[in-house]
């Protein structure tokens, strides 16, 4: 068969320097993987995309929309990498391989079939990941770069050549630093060390984030402090990973006690299953048994702060965080007791800013 995928030639080269990958090497892999699936189609086979451990077919029913996700990704790359190359039009991509096929007819129907609209952001990500594992490349070179969106500050610091370039203890703004591409990739560009770190503490909320800046926290508890200010980007889960991975600190999550925080910080975690970006998280607050434990210490919160959860809260509580499926229990050091407090989160929801009532009492 003509322009076959030679599965070794996409598999990860672990040894090869991330600078080697050109636009050129991405293009051509796309489509070659392109030229595969119509090859396929001509021969009257069910197309497939193979490599790097991923299997994505489109005759089995529950992978018709993941299948279509990563070609539409395979697609949108082809395209930019093509334009900013300054090739000639956008119109030439990778679909248009698909278009040329004897069996678009069939191909079509079958897409329509599935009902697959535009996918959602949680896909975008899944897609874009199993597209980075078929084609053995980083991200950032298929022309995928993200807007800074997390920050970091505290006892860390960035060098090059030795030099110190960047120290977390003495930045300009209380934000800390900007987290971007600079942190994508299995090596990155710049050494990282501290002076006396203990931990790395992920915080969800951007307002109490700036807090523990402002108020340099990390100078009478020597930490790194991380948010991605909510649901984190690829980029500032990279970060916590790099750090937990090379400074070797255990990482804390602080959140809001109900189950949308607690899906922030599940979110650094689970990154393990599609990014090998992930981190086991420790949660440390705020948990409905130190809620709890306040109240017997005679600190008990005002009544109006606490909250019903919303249908939606608990959908997420349910079908989530109480579910085996997605690992929040299971990584728990106590199960059992996980278990009891995400089930205490049935009663309540409380905000972090709440702690301010008793602050000074």
């Amino acid at each position: 068969m003509a322009n076959e995928v030679d599965d070794a030639s996409l598999n990860v080269n672990h040894e090869e320097s991330e600078e080697d990958v050109t636009p050129d090497t991405v293009i051509s892999r796309i489509e070659r993987l392109i030229h595969d699936i119509v090859n396929q189609l001509d021969e009257n086979r069910i197309p497939a995309l193979k490599g790097n451990g991923i299997a994505k077919a489109f005759g089995q029913w529950n992978q018709c929309r993941t299948f279509t996700n990563i070609v539409l990704v395979l697609s949108y790359c082809h395209a930019l990498l093509l334009a900013n190359r300054q090739f000639g039009t956008v119109e030439v991509v990778c679909c248009v391989f698909l278009l040329a096929a004897h069996n678009l007819h069939r191909l079509q129907m079958m897409i329509m079939s599935c009902h697959v609209p535009t996918f959602s952001f949680k896909e975008c990500c899944a897609a874009i990941w199993d597209a980075v594992e078929l084609l053995g490349v980083p991200r950032h070179a298929m022309g995928l770069h993200a807007s800074p969106r997390g920050w970091w500050t505290g006892d860390v610091q960035l060098l090059q050549d030795g030099i110190c370039v960047l120290d977390g203890r003495h930045l300009q703004s209380i934000q800390g630093a900007t987290i971007g591409s600079e942190w994508l990739g299995q090596r990155l560009n710049f050494d990282i060390s501290t002076v006396a770190a203990k931990c790395i503490l992920v915080v969800e909320k951007e307002g109490i984030y700036k807090r523990l800046s402002e108020d340099r926290f990390f100078e009478r508890y020597p930490c790194v402090i991380v948010t991605g200010r909510g649901f984190p980007d690829l980029a500032t889960r990279a970060c916590v990973h790099h750090l937990h991975r090379v400074l070797r600190l255990p990482v804390y999550g602080v959140c809001d006690s109900n189950p949308f925080g607690v899906m922030v910080l599940h979110n650094y975690q689970e990154s393990r299953r599609s990014s090998n970006v992930g981190v086991p998280m420790k949660w440390i607050g705020l948990r409905p048994c130190q809620i709890e434990q306040l109240e017997r210490e005679g600190r008990a919160l005002p009544r109006q702060v606490f909250q019903e959860l919303t249908e939606v809260d608990e959908q997420r509580l349910e079908g989530h965080l109480l579910s085996g499926t997605h690992g929040w229990i299971a990584t728990a050091e106590d199960p059992d007791r996980r278990i009891e407090e995400l089930r205490q989160m049935r009663q309540f929801k409380v905000e972090l800013e709440a702690l301010n009532w008793w602050r000074g009492r």
